[in-house]
């Protein structure tokens, strides 16, 4: 998941002084870097900024660094802080990489450190955890609607496992925005994934296989089948956010896993989004922003847009 920012976007074709199509853009834990994948007429990169601290809420970045990629960079994942400036990128080819900041002389300088190749025919959705040994995960889904989930440790084992009869839509895995220790904490390492089919399903890993807990119904009034465009879990892992084209779901925690609250979206939409920020979701409507506040009960409303000056 990617970390929640007062600004969601960026004018890249100004900052890069060039035209540029951006394919996917996420915040460092930390909301000081920004990855921006992107394809100009000078092929196809992977371009970090900073933003600048001068500037305060303004939005303003400048780049330190950038790397060029073999084909488009469609899909990126910071790792969690405790493993450095780590950085997943998963491109068109359907191959995942991985580049680490490497510091030299004092510059900013992303490297490519290990790329794993045909993890899945397609790729259609990423995420980064952390297993309860410490190891950084990399979990992919598929149209063809399974997992693969990469070990990044050693051999970069790969597991896979059928999760879902139409494509996976997304998965999240639970506890990215927590610091956690190297050695990890203890905690069950959770996945949740959705897909086409109308699930979301999570799963736990049992001695490096994943095992399903729960399949959690997304029943509406519709008569179509309801996709899942979006996961988030929140830092504690207790709570889980999904959002549809038309509609925002939260669900409780184990062992029931049941369903606390489903508020409509302010319109239907093709691109979801969802992001946990404290008392705060927000929530991208086809890159329009909008804040949901949770009450003193913990029940979440509409706030309004997203305002750089005040969010």
């Amino acid at each position: 998941m990617s970390a929640v920012a007062s600004s969601l976007s960026v004018n890249l074709s100004h900052v890069l002084q060039k035209n540029v199509h951006l394919l996917d853009l996420q915040y460092d834990h930390y909301c000081k870097y920004l990855a921006a994948g992107c394809r100009s007429q000078n092929g196809s990169e992977v371009v970090i900024l900073e933003k600048d601290a001068s500037d305060g809420d303004s939005g303003s970045f400048h780049v330190v660094s950038s790397v060029s990629t073999r084909c488009d960079p469609v899909l990126l994942c910071w790792a969690p802080p405790q493993f450095g400036r780590i950085l997943v990128v998963a491109l068109s080819d359907n191959s995942i990489s991985y580049y680490q900041h490497a510091p030299s002389s004092g510059v900013w300088q992303l490297s490519l450190y290990h790329e794993k190749r045909e993890v899945q025919k397609s790729i259609s959705c990423m995420s980064v955890g952390v297993s309860p040994k410490g190891e950084l995960l990399c979990a992919v889904g598929s149209p063809s609607g399974s997992i693969s989930v990469i070990f990044c440790e050693g051999s970069f084992e790969c597991v896979d496992f059928p999760a879902h009869c139409g494509g996976v839509s997304s998965v999240c895995f639970a506890g990215n925005d927590s610091v956690l220790s190297s050695g990890g904490d203890g905690r069950p390492c959770l996945l949740a994934s959705g897909g086409s089919d109308g699930c979301v399903k999570v799963w736990q890993l049992f001695d490096r296989k994943f095992q399903l807990l729960k399949t959690l119904s997304l029943e509406c009034d519709s008569k179509s089948l309801t996709q899942v465009k979006c996961l988030c879990w929140n830092k504690s892992g207790d709570r889980l956010a999904v959002g549809t084209g038309a509609e925002l779901l939260l669900f409780g925690g184990a062992p029931e896993w049941s369903e606390s609250q489903r508020v409509g979206l302010p319109r239907a939409s093709v691109k979801v989004s969802v992001s946990f920020s404290n008392d705060r979701l927000v929530v991208s409507c086809d890159n329009e922003c909008f804040v949901y506040r949770a009450d003193e009960r913990g029940a979440y409303a509409l706030s309004g847009p997203l305002e750089a000056s005040n969010e």
